[in-house]
């Protein structure tokens, strides 16, 4: 397999329109699930009479980082209770 696994084609089988008409239409998405490296595929489009072959390129989305302040807030999560030793001598 030529391709990433991120891309895919629709329609993956039919028939081209013929020379003079509006063309085929393929879509190919590419939904990478993480920021990296280049990813490529390869489509190839086979007829009994020809072949082309397409090298694709997938862009990763431009990354833009997030704005605003961030803040910690540190509140205790449980109020501290005198152990039974403390509440004896204060008897």
């Amino acid at each position: 397999e030529d391709s990433a696994y991120q891309f895919t084609v629709f329609p993956t089988s039919g028939i081209l329109e013929p020379l003079g008409e509006d063309g085929t239409t393929f879509i190919i998405s590419f939904t990478p699930s993480e920021y990296g490296r280049a990813l490529f595929a390869k489509l190839i489009i086979e007829t009994e009479e020809m072949q082309w072959s397409y090298e694709i390129q997938g862009t990763h989305p431009e990354y833009i980082a997030p704005t605003g302040t961030s803040r910690l807030t540190t509140q205790p999560k449980f109020e501290p209770q005198p152990s039974a030793k403390t509440q004896k001598h204060r008897q």
